[in-house]
């Protein structure tokens, strides 16, 4: 199963800043392993040595348009509303 990254961009200069791999299995833990407070706490640090917008979208269908509308709200409520302006992807 490939990795999924999740890329974090600096507001400053527009330039990756981090990377966090995550398989999208969750490397097969089960629930109560700490997956979520791991990541909440790396995104901590993060924003401990830089000024950081984090965008979290949690994914409960396959539907792509589902999905896709999960993410212009989640960019939204972050003040980044310019994908509203972009159809679905297929």
């Amino acid at each position: 199963m490939e990795a999924e990254c999740h890329t974090h961009i600096r507001k400053t200069v527009g330039e990756f800043s981090a990377y966090l791999p995550q398989r999208s299995d969750h490397g097969g833990c089960a629930h109560g392993y700490g997956k979520t407070t791991a990541v909440n706490w790396y995104l901590a640090e993060c924003t401990r040595t830089e000024t950081l917008k984090v965008i979290r979208i949690s994914v409960y269908s396959d539907n792509l348009a589902i999905f896709w509308r999960s993410v212009q709200d989640a960019f939204a409520r972050a003040g980044f509303v310019f994908l509203r302006d972009y159809i679905c992807p297929e």
